[in-house]
């Protein structure tokens, strides 16, 4: 049983809602809910609880005290700290507030999946190494510019953290046993570290970084099937080993300053390669570039003007028949006035 009030203009529940004591989902999502009733806690078969972009600005002990209670989504709120005791969750959802620190949901806890996206994170606290059952964590658009111990984290398999403070590749999140995803779009990373060589991850992004050339090292990820280094300012692909990228199925190195055909080249063996250029650079001969785009901008000019001498024609051509339908349409108005005046004068 389940009960959905999105976008109600709810302000206030009321304690009859501890009425609904047979209920496994509600949803109250989009309204101006600050506070739950005590009545609340009387919701013992509650499983899933929805209650993002609303107004709270913290977690009611009401809510944590529920027993069934496995999946809580309060994005988009006003939530500044986590309180202690929350120790049944398996999905807790808290992206869009204003958490500095997640410390207190480290201990007995059963969390699966965690989002605290678009928070006021600057660290991952060393205890997050307890929380042994996490299989997804997002910690995208905080300040975190550092990985702790994070190889304990036995059944973690996708690790957000673009948009952060990153400036070097945490080294730590090559060493989470089965981590598959690792999202680092957005950060101010230059270069892979070739410690990460034994890495099993699956899935990298890369995307929007500072990366002035590929990142030879990746090379010799032997799991790697998805690559993303898009809008980056690469502008060679110097490989000094034989790359493996035995797996690899999409490679997305668009935006950058490089040619298509050479990358393509390079990466003969990959599935799909993604390499939408906007600079034209040439990877090996700078000259041959700049020739290549002045005869481009030439061609470009002499087609133009081209195209600008057929209009003007078109126009000249039109008004001179304008013109000419117009002095024949005169001369026959002026005929016609001679041939009826004359017999006029003949009298």
């Amino acid at each position: 049983m389940f009960r959905s009030w999105p976008n109600a203009q709810i302000s206030a529940l009321p304690d009859s809602i501890g009425n609904l004591t047979k209920i496994t989902e509600m949803y109250l999502t989009g309204n101006q809910i600050s506070s739950v009733p005590s009545t609340f806690s009387s919701l013992k078969t509650l499983k899933v609880l929805g209650l993002a972009s609303n107004i709270f600005t913290e977690i009611p002990s009401d809510i944590i005290g529920l027993t069934a209670l496995e999946d809580l989504d309060m994005s988009s709120n006003a939530i500044t700290t986590i309180p202690t005791g929350i120790t049944k969750l398996k999905v807790l959802a808290l992206q869009h507030n204003s958490i500095g620190d997640f410390a207190n949901l480290c201990k007995d806890n059963k969390l699966t999946v965690l989002r605290l996206d678009d928070n006021n994170m600057t660290a991952i606290p060393d205890c997050v190494s307890d929380m042994k059952a996490l299989e997804l964590l997002t910690l995208s658009k905080n300040q975190i510019s550092a990985l702790p111990n994070m190889t304990p984290l036995a059944n973690l398999k996708e690790l957000v953290l673009s948009g952060n403070s990153f400036s070097s590749f945490p080294e730590g999140a090559c060493s989470i046993p089965k981590l598959q995803t690792l999202d680092l779009a957005l950060n101010t990373i230059s270069s892979v570290p070739d410690s990460c060589a034994e890495s099993k991850i699956v899935n990298l992004k890369l995307d929007q970084n500072n990366f002035a050339t590929f990142p030879a090292a990746l090379g010799q990820w032997t799991e790697l099937k998805t690559l993303n280094l898009a809008h980056n300012n690469i502008d060679g692909v110097e490989l000094t080993e034989d790359p493996t990228f035995a797996v690899m199925q999409d490679l997305d190195v668009s935006y950058n300053h490089l040619v298509c055909e050479a990358v393509e080249e390079t990466f003969s063996g990959v599935r799909i390669v993604t390499c939408a250029d906007y600079s034209q650079i040439n990877i090996g001969s700078s000259s041959s570039t700049s020739s290549s785009q002045s005869s481009g901008a030439k061609s470009s000019e002499s087609g133009s003007g081209l195209a600008w001498w057929i209009i003007l024609l078109i126009v000249v051509g039109g008004l001179i028949v304008i013109g000419a339908f117009v002095i024949l349409i005169i001369f026959c108005m002026c005929k016609q006035r001679r041939t009826t005046y004359e017999p006029i004068n003949g009298r």
